[in-house]
Parts: structure tokens; sequence; C-alpha cells
């Protein structure tokens, strides 16, 4: 499923969200047996300066970053990876990639997981919210429908384009795709 950018009037998004830099609090997913428990996400993932950031374990592959911090195990699954510009709807080479996502969580054995859409900085704050929603709920989804993961583990929040990890734009004011591509990103939090 495709929802576009180009439309500003995100209805029920843009009259509650006012400022977006609040996450979105998490919902059911439709068709699921059991509702995901509505959590307060806790503080956000900042990289810190000079973390120790890594790629991942042999066995996640390209395209997701691990890293330890206060929180948790940080795995940071890069958009483009899971999705098409745009959209929410996983793509079909993605389940391969959860898949050893599931796999290192279920070796890990976590109490709690958050999951955490963030988007680049193209459109209105209140559709990034909303589409880093969407995109964290259809992560939950596949961990659990596909992973068999319990959904009462899961918490999901949406930042939107309010926690960069690189410049969306350069320092003259031009576009920066590389620095865009590595913020839309959905971050899995092994909480401890």
């Amino acid at each position: 499923m495709m929802i576009s950018r180009r439309g500003a009037g995100c209805g029920l998004f843009a009259a509650v969200l006012a400022g977006a830099a609040r996450p979105v609090a998490a919902q059911p997913i439709t068709g699921l047996s059991e509702q995901l428990a509505p959590r307060a996400p806790s503080a956000p993932f900042v990289p810190r300066p000079g973390a120790n950031a890594m790629r991942g374990p042999a066995e996640l592959g390209s395209g997701i970053t691990v890293q330890e911090t206060e929180r948790g195990t940080v795995m940071s699954v890069q958009g483009d990876v899971l999705f098409a510009f745009d959209s929410y709807e996983l793509r079909p080479s993605s389940r391969e990639v959860l898949g050893r996502v599931v796999a290192y969580i279920q070796q890990r054995r976590p109490p709690q997981i958050a999951v955490e859409g963030n988007t680049d900085s193209v459109g209105s704050p209140a559709y990034n919210v909303a589409l880093g929603q969407n995109r964290a709920r259809s992560v939950v989804a596949f961990l659990v429908q596909a992973g068999g993961l319990p959904p009462g583990i899961f918490t999901m929040a949406s930042y939107g384009a309010t926690r960069p990890v690189a410049p969306n734009t350069n320092p003259d004011g031009s576009d920066n795709p590389e620095g865009r591509a590595r913020n839309r990103r959905v971050d899995i939090i092994l909480e401890r």
C-alpha cells in the first residue's frame, strides 16, 4: 500500500500531532489475534559521538547496524531495505532480512522490544509521523505473524523526521540523498 507525501492534510494526524516531536502511541494491528500493548516509549535512541557502532553480527547481514546502548541492543534497519520510497508495504526481499532479525531476537530473548519508525525530512511533519508509524506497524506485524514472536513484548512509536542520524541537506542547502536514505530507518530496540 502506498500513501502520497504530496497531500499535506493528514486529517487526524495533523490535528493531533501538532509539532510532531512526540511519538505516536502504539496502536493495535488489524488482523492479529492479540493487540499490541500500548506503552510510552523509553528515551529516544540518539547515537552518542564515538559510540561503539558496529556492523551487525554476520547473520544479520548488510542494511542492518547494531549498537549497544543504555536502552539495550539497537538494530537499525535501513528503510530502503524494507520499503519502497514513500511506502510502508514491506518489499518481498525484506522477508529475508527480517527473518534474520527474528532469529537474532529469538537468541537474545529480550523482555521488551520497541519498534520505532523514522523518516527523512521530505513531507510535512504530520505526514512523516504517520508514515513512520505505519512502517513500525508493518515491521511489528511481520515479527509477530511470520516470526512467531509474542505481540505483548512490542511497543511502537514514530518520530517522523525529528531524529535524524545524518543531514537531510548539504551545508549549501542542496538535497543530501545519502543522508536522507540513512534517516529512513526502523529502529528495533531489544530493551534490557
